[in-house]
């Protein structure tokens, strides 16, 4: 009662302009604060939830002191809202050192699933001497994509609406209607009953690098809605030579069975090619002879080297 209250009290200061704009600046750097103490957060994350954002079309964030410009509405993606309320830290916080160390070692690095970009223009951002290829084969989100890329105007990017398999060709894409962002190359992998199918382009990660000339792969983030074990399958010959450090969403089975093979695909082309495994838990990475996968923390290091 208390915070429907509350709820409806913020909603109606928001109808005047300047209140709102007020309000979500006092609140959104409140969020931003690492030192915030958790109850506070919890406080002015439902305090945000109830502010309109669908009047913002850009906003810019800060990554290592590193400038980003997001031309993609908040009010789009709610992971994008979570990135204009509580900044980069508060997205895959458990992944974003890691990802952000080998970017910066790094002198090509592939982003496969892009989506709208959160990852290519971390890349962008901290490390203007990389080459960044960007795939991502859903209509929309590859034009945020673009939009993203260009508004920062780096230079060093490359955005391709393209899917990447185990072969080149073409396949169907499923989009899921009513949660775009799980849309997949697995069609089991929609939630959405009317799920709109759509033919895409599709490269693999051997033949789009011998066909660029590509003398090095340093860093491949793969996230794909569990597709990523053809991704791996197509770049063995890559893996194998240029032995990249891979970022993986590996999902948890959960009775799904396509879940499951995805998985046992994945270990399977880790054992065979010599890489060990890392999950990144809220703790820490954490060494697994046998890959799981875990909710909500689904991202694994694949590496060549010790950590």
């Amino acid at each position: 009662m208390v915070r429907a209250i509350s709820r409806r009290m913020i909603q109606a200061c928001c109808k005047i302009v300047f209140l709102k704009r007020a309000l979500r600046w006092c609140i959104r750097r409140q969020l931003h604060s690492a030192r915030l103490p958790g109850y506070r957060r919890s406080i002015l994350t439902r305090m945000s939830s109830a502010v309109p954002i669908d009047d913002i079309k850009k906003f810019t964030e800060y990554c290592m002191g590193k400038k980003i410009v997001c031309a993609t509405k908040p009010s789009e993606h709610w992971v994008v809202a979570k990135f204009y309320w509580e900044g980069c830290a508060s997205i895959d916080a458990e992944s974003l050192a890691v990802f952000c160390k080998r970017v910066c070692s790094s002198d090509v690095i592939l982003d496969i699933g892009a989506n709208w970009g959160y990852y290519t223009l971390l890349a962008g951002a901290i490390a203007p001497h990389a080459k960044i290829i960007a795939f991502e084969p859903h209509p929309f989100w590859f034009e945020q994509l673009k939009r993203n890329v260009i508004i920062n105007n780096f230079k060093n990017v490359r955005v391709e609406r393209l899917a990447v398999g185990e072969m080149a060709g073409s396949a169907p894409f499923y989009i899921d209607n009513q949660h775009p962002s799980t849309s997949s190359m697995v069609k089991e992998f929609t939630r959405d009953e009317h799920t709109t199918k759509i033919i895409t382009e599709v490269v693999c990660i051997d033949s789009f690098v011998k066909q660029n000339k590509i003398d090095k792969i340093s860093l491949i983030k793969i996230d794909v809605e569990a597709y990523e074990s053809a991704v791996l399958s197509g770049g063995k010959s890559v893996l194998q030579t240029h032995r990249p450090d891979i970022i993986c969403e590996v999902l948890p089975d959960e009775g799904m069975g396509y879940r499951e093979a995805n998985r046992k695909a994945i270990q399977t082309i880790v054992t065979e090619l010599g890489y060990q495994a890392y999950w990144m838990s809220n703790t820490g990475l954490v060494r697994e002879e046998i890959i799981q996968g875990h909710y909500p923390l689904a991202n694994y290091l694949l590496t060549t080297c010790e950590e």
